[in-house]
């Protein structure tokens, strides 16, 4: 069976949607135990001018909302499985748009002057 251009463009359309909708679900727990992090840090004296700092608690609040919805939302990932996309690939997506918004506001940051 073949498939014109059209259509393996809303194909692929439709998968980046999907991997949107899951990026936005975990933003809340991840954002916010990103910023309960950077304030644990600054209260604790530890300088955050290497831009892995800003990077790492992303990540770290990303690898606790992966987890939170292993253990409370679990059936979530059929609904994706089930539109040809694996928790593997909505891992690595997730990660991937993290590291570049980690990445964008450190370099905002180090460029803007402050006050």
């Amino acid at each position: 069976m073949f498939y014109s251009f059209a259509e393996v463009g809303i194909h692929i359309n439709r998968r980046i949607k999907f991997y949107f909708i899951f990026w936005k679900s975990t933003q809340v727990i991840t954002l916010s135990i990103a910023c309960i992090i950077l304030v644990i840090w600054n209260f604790s004296g530890i300088e955050l001018e290497h831009p892995t700092g800003f990077i790492t608690s992303l990540f770290c609040g990303l690898l606790l909302s992966l987890f939170y919805k292993e253990l409370i939302s679990r059936e979530e990932y059929f609904f994706y499985y089930n539109q040809g996309i694996s928790r593997l690939e909505l891992w690595i997506f997730s990660v991937f748009i993290y590291f570049l918004i980690g990445t964008l506001l450190k370099l905002v940051a180090n460029y803007v002057p402050m006050p």
